[in-house]
């Protein structure tokens, strides 16, 4: 990420020069675009139960202020062919806590589940105080290309209390709950926008 430069303020009459156009005005709004829209590709989980990372954004200390809040998407198929419904556990995570963690019920079947997440995370009044919030959609039942079985909604919230004052980093993880070749997790895009800053 492009460093954050402290604007210089200036008077009437003061001359935007070559240094002050590319070091100050430039490069801010190159680091305010990569801190409030920061987009991930495609990768995949499968045949493993350890924790995977898919995606870590660096977040700089006091970003959030004792108000501000961050949002994290992410659209995902799921193909669960062990022969037992699964439950892979989608974590959204401020350094290494946890704060949104939410597992969709995924039917064994040949067909595959679209699943697509939105987590929150917003603080309390307090760089060390959070509401985290996560909502899901997801197919009722695996279905083939095109297919339109019927979507699950569902939600849930978490406190934390991680200190956002110092810098740390955000980080989208998922957790199969079974080892097995047929299950897989592709995460096909997601995007971090935030921190947005509020007093």
């Amino acid at each position: 990420m492009t460093e954050f430069i402290a604007p210089s303020y200036l008077t009437d009459g003061h001359v935007v020069d070559e240094i002050i156009w590319n070091g100050v005005i430039v490069d801010n709004l190159n680091a305010l675009n990569e801190r409030l829209y920061t987009h991930y590709p495609y990768a995949i989980v499968q045949n493993t139960t350890t924790e995977t990372i898919l995606l870590t954004k660096t977040i700089p200390g006091s970003a959030f202020g004792p108000n501000g809040f961050l949002m994290v998407d992410v659209g995902a198929i799921i193909r669960n062919n062990s022969g037992s419904t699964r439950y892979p556990s989608v974590r959204l995570k401020l350094g290494s806590s946890t704060v949104a963690n939410i597992s969709p019920p995924i039917a064994s079947g040949s067909n595959r589940t679209s699943f697509s997440a939105r987590f929150r995370v917003q603080n309390a009044n307090d760089e060390a105080l959070q509401i985290a919030t996560s909502e899901m959609l997801y197919l009722v039942s695996p279905g083939t290309e095109g297919s339109q079985n019927g979507l699950t909604t569902t939600g849930c919230w978490h406190d934390s209390t991680v200190d956002t004052s110092a810098a740390l980093d955000i980080s989208l993880a998922v957790l199969l709950d079974a080892a097995h070749t047929s299950y897989i997790f592709e995460m096909l895009c997601a995007t971090v926008v935030g921190p947005i800053y509020q007093e």
